[in-house]
């Protein structure tokens, strides 16, 4: 099932019209049938999020490690409550078989959710050497741009380590924004997409 949010971004814990007028049609390529239209950011939506991103930083960074940890499985929780409607969504989306969406598809994401949570688990997130504390904690806000073709298992391997790090990739963060790749579908929106206070980072939308 498509998102009925298409047309908004989700910035600093609300749904909001973009302030760009710009839409782009998502294409199934197995039937070449346009399923929705998203909106595409400008640069002010950018600005917009990565502005929320800031924001939010000074209050997460504080969140000790445990609780970060039980956010990323509440995520899980809910990821694999509606992992059907992302298999659907990533069938129409790619025009992918069934099956491939939902054995592989759907399935990178939880994998990659609770690989992220073995490993933060097994993190030292301080340690001593020598005369030396080492913390490793946020320093900023990310940008994160992420393909269409392997939407779950890139969108996870970003999102999932920056909000429990919080970190993402090799840069360390606390804030980010998301924008994926022009080709996108149903739920990677073109977009720019930050914080909320709820949730300190939402990045992605799970199909509605």
């Amino acid at each position: 099932m498509i998102s009925d949010n298409l047309q908004r971004f989700y910035i600093n814990g609300e749904w909001v019209a973009p302030l760009s007028s710009l839409r782009m049609g998502v294409e199934n390529p197995a039937t070449e049938e346009i399923i929705a239209e998203v909106a595409l950011g400008s640069a002010a939506d950018a600005d917009r999020a990565v502005a929320a991103a800031r924001a939010a930083f000074d209050g997460f960074t504080l969140w000790p490690v445990a609780e970060r940890i039980a956010l990323l499985r509440r995520v899980l929780d809910e990821y694999n409550r509606r992992q059907e409607d992302f298999a659907t969504a990533m069938r129409l989306e790619m025009g992918a078989p069934e099956a491939w969406s939902r054995e592989a598809q759907a399935w990178a994401g939880q994998v990659h959710l609770e690989s992220t949570i073995a490993a933060a688990e097994q993190m030292h997130w301080e340690e001593t050497r020598g005369n030396s504390r080492i913390i490793r904690e946020g320093i900023g806000v990310c940008a994160l741009i992420t393909p269409w073709n392997w939407p779950m298992n890139q969108i996870a391997c970003k999102v999932a380590p920056a909000l429990v790090a919080p970190s993402s990739s090799n840069e360390r963060c606390i804030g980010r924004v998301v924008s994926p790749v022009t080709r996108t579908g149903g739920r990677w929106r073109p977009s720019t997409l930050s914080c909320s206070h709820r949730w300190p980072v939402t990045s992605w939308s799970a199909p509605s």
